[in-house]
């Protein structure tokens, strides 16, 4: 399998998705305006995940 099949495959098998979900995703933009506006104006829930150097050092971790 792919690893974007690996992927879909996991989120179905965890019952996380079910067919006739839409996902939308975004790699490497990470700001939390997006998250407001996904919930907010297109009541969805985004995915957004982060570059491979992202440092959560700022949150305090």
């Amino acid at each position: 399998m792919k690893p974007k099949s690996l992927e879909r495959y996991e989120l179905k098998r965890r019952r996380i998705i079910r067919r006739g979900d839409i996902v939308f995703m975004d790699k490497g933009f990470y700001a939390y305006r997006n998250y407001l506006m996904g919930i907010n104006e297109y009541r969805i829930v985004p995915l957004i995940f982060p570059r491979s150097n992202f440092k959560i050092s700022w949150m305090g971790c």
